[in-house]
């Protein structure tokens, strides 16, 4: 997966050294479910032992794949592995999670999971390899007074994070058709494909919004047990990845409703029918598909990082922050701004959860699409989104 820069990528997470076996899951447009006849030579190339013949593989053979739906113990894996387990010996790779592993061999302390999400835009324009956003703030070189920034034009909400869809020339079409796969896949585990694809297209009108499982299934027209049981397969297909609500003992008035998004924003927009001028026109809406965008941005970094995302939001709705980055329990709060001006009035949540969480927030941050980097009030830092992907 050359995109991502896969050796430099499995060295930062030690894939190798963790355990005998690791196990590659993602969309299937995001490229986890192969490996390339490019890609596996240079795997190869590690110092480990592949279960795979590069021989019989060629360009997109998807012969790598191990069938998700009808999980297996492998038989040689289990003898090597009991007898030698070098870490790093062999990949498996699934688009799917099992809705049940049943009677299979669960590899339990022998594989390593690891999650590809779809390419954020500092993979895309080749820097992959390079440092994090999360990094480049640890290291002090973002919350620094500039106008070194760039513009972030709304038409990169519209460009996927899927390998596959970006050579496209029709990609909003490609990625309407993936979506109706999606749908026609669920069959095989006795679902309705037309009530899937409704729930999928109902869950991108309501991408970046916190609202009750009410909302969600009345507006799909279905029932509350229904929506549970198709969610959970468009979780373990990797569809949708809900941003969880933060949980702290300090604040008690908290809500504990995900935000919904979608795994890609321009997958979102495909369904929900928003082309960028749309977005022009309407700031609301555009504010709620920047926000998931960004998010989209972060949460390849994050996992990197070994953090995980959510957002926080009182029950009264007073206060809201869009973005709670947690690692090792030293917090970044987020607010997204769809504009390119952010002014103190855009602080207002991130003074309120500076002065609730004190010493804990390493940095509270306004991203917004303008160009420069300044502090809007103390503590509180207007930066560019385009900081995302260039420093």
């Amino acid at each position: 997966f050359s995109g991502r820069g896969l050796d430099q990528w499995a060295d930062h997470h030690r894939v190798r050294r963790r355990a005998p076996g690791t196990r590659l899951n993602g969309q299937d447009p995001a490229g986890s479910p192969s490996f390339s006849s490019r890609s596996l030579p240079r795997c190869a190339s590690w110092p480990t032992r592949l279960s795979l013949r590069l021989d019989q593989h060629r360009e997109d053979d998807k012969t790598a794949s191990v069938s998700p739906t009808k999980p297996r113990s492998n038989p040689a894996q289990d003898r090597e592995q009991g007898g030698n387990p070098i870490p790093g010996s062999f990949f498996l790779t699934g688009s799917v999670e099992p809705e049940t592993y049943g009677p299979t061999y669960p590899l339990t302390g022998r594989s390593a999971r690891v999650l590809l999400r779809p390419m954020n835009r500092r993979e895309q324009i080749g820097n992959g390899a390079e440092p994090t956003w999360i990094d480049h703030l640890r290291d002090g070189e973002i919350l620094r007074t500039g106008t070194g920034g760039r513009r972030s034009g709304l038409d990169l909400l519209a460009t996927s994070g899927f390998p596959g869809a970006a050579p496209k020339g029709n990609h909003r079409a490609w990625l309407r058709a993936y979506a109706a796969t999606i749908a026609e896949r669920s069959v095989d585990e006795r679902r309705d494909p037309e009530r899937v694809g409704r729930l999928i297209r109902v869950l991108s009108e309501l991408e970046s919004q916190a609202v009750p499982d009410e909302t969600v299934w009345r507006a799909a027209d279905i029932n509350r047990e229904t929506l549970h049981s198709y969610r959970d397969m468009l979780a373990r297909t990797h569809v949708v990845t809900p941003l969880p609500a933060w949980e702290t003992n300090r604040l008690k008035r908290i809500t504990s409703y995900p935000k919904r998004q979608l795994v890609d924003t321009a997958l979102a927009l495909a369904l929900a029918g928003i082309d960028v001028p749309e977005l022009m026109a309407d700031p609301t809406l555009a504010g709620r598909y920047v926000e998931s965008f960004v998010v989209a941005q972060l949460r390849p970094d994050v996992d990197a990082a070994g953090g995980h995302l959510s957002h926080l939001r009182t029950r009264g709705g007073d206060h809201e922050v869009d973005i709670v980055i947690d690692i090792g329990g030293r917090l970044v709060a987020l607010d997204v701004k769809a504009g390119v001006n952010p002014t103190p009035r855009d602080t207002r949540h991130l003074a309120w959860l500076r002065n609730w969480i004190g010493d804990r927030l390493d940095a509270a941050v306004v991203l917004h699409r303008g160009e420069s980097t300044f502090e809007l009030v103390d503590g509180v830092w207007a930066v560019p989104i385009s900081s995302l992907w260039s420093n």
